[in-house]
């Protein structure tokens, strides 16, 4: 017999009891639940102070003037994500797994982040139909969003040093 049989079991024996004595309100079966030791294990990795799991995600860090390529703003932003100290750690883990991936591709096309964030915004495109109930699994598609806000940022950070080069440039003319 297995452990889940055996909770199982205990479970069975519980709900009879509560037939024989006519009583099975919510909150007595709760706390038949909860007086029984190891029946709900996620009781015991929450903390009881903390009623919501905190959910939130993280936003891109100031890019620093001294960057000057795409690759090294787009590292920039993946390195230094604040994940803030509340939030729940499957959420984070999913997050750092999608960044992970993209910055091994972004070191085999250090040249091209356009292939980068074409992946990116494919696999976007198939997590959009895949529920997001899991924590992790939420994660790992903002993370994808995350990804993609770096790829745009990183882009566009270039594409203003290259635009303020060039009316530099033509006003000195």
């Amino acid at each position: 017999m297995t452990k889940l049989d055996s909770k199982f079991d205990e479970i069975d024996r519980m709900f009879e009891e509560l037939q024989k004595t006519n009583d099975v309100s919510v909150d007595n079966i709760r706390s038949n639940l909860t007086d029984n030791e190891g029946l709900l294990s996620m009781r015991d990795k929450i903390d009881p102070q903390r009623k919501v799991m905190v959910v939130s995600r993280p936003s891109l860090p100031k890019i620093p003037s001294s960057l000057k390529s795409r690759l090294d703003i787009f590292l920039y932003c993946l390195k230094n994500v604040d994940y803030g100290k509340d939030n729940n750690r499957s959420y984070v883990d999913g997050h750092i797994e999608a960044l992970n991936r993209y910055l091994e591709q972004a070191k085999l096309n250090p040249n091209n982040l356009e292939v980068v964030l074409a992946t990116v915004n494919d696999e976007l495109r198939w997590k959009g139909k895949t529920s997001k109930i899991d924590l992790r699994e939420k994660g790992y598609t903002d993370g994808l969003t995350y990804v993609g806000q770096a790829l745009k940022k990183s882009k566009d950070v270039i594409a203003k040093d290259i635009d303020n080069i060039l009316r530099r440039e033509l006003n000195n003319e």
